[in-house]
């Protein structure tokens, strides 16, 4: 038997319409297909040698799509988490956070890949940051 809850619930349309809308739907998309790309894309790097014409423009991609994809699993995980810390009992949003949460698995593979791909080019990675504004911001990772 389901009682009616006087607890105040967040308006979260600003954010996404629901689970099932297009909106949620693009970047839960997004979030696989950039996944993807980044795990490819260090795997053809950790297999060549680091060619040093291309390395700094190389490196800012990589950091780019890196951080697009780390704020686009923010974003799904805390619109899910909204949506369960107002009704633990809804089986929509705790499937979604499994799915969230299982897709921090590719994450992390390439968080792996990117560390062994830094580690292996280190001296152009120095470099890289002494002569790029967008990766200087970052200097302090290094």
């Amino acid at each position: 038997m389901k009682t009616e809850s006087n607890i105040p619930m967040w308006d979260l349309s600003s954010v996404f319409g629901g689970f099932s809308a297009p909106e949620y739907k693009n970047m839960y998309g997004k979030l696989g297909s950039n996944t993807e790309k980044l795990n490819s894309l260090l795997d053809e790097r950790l297999k060549a040698v680091p060619d040093e014409d291309s390395f700094t423009e190389d490196l800012e991609a990589i950091i780019k799509l890196y951080n697009e994809t780390g704020s686009i699993l923010e974003e799904l995980f805390s619109y899910a988490y909204c949506k369960y810390s107002t009704d633990t009992s809804d089986p929509e949003a705790i499937s979604e956070m499994n799915k969230i949460e299982a897709a921090e698995v590719g994450i992390n593979s390439y968080q792996v890949k990117l560390k062994n791909y830094l580690a292996s080019a280190e001296p152009l990675v120095r470099e890289s940051i002494e002569n790029s504004t967008y990766l200087a911001q970052f200097k302090f990772f290094f």
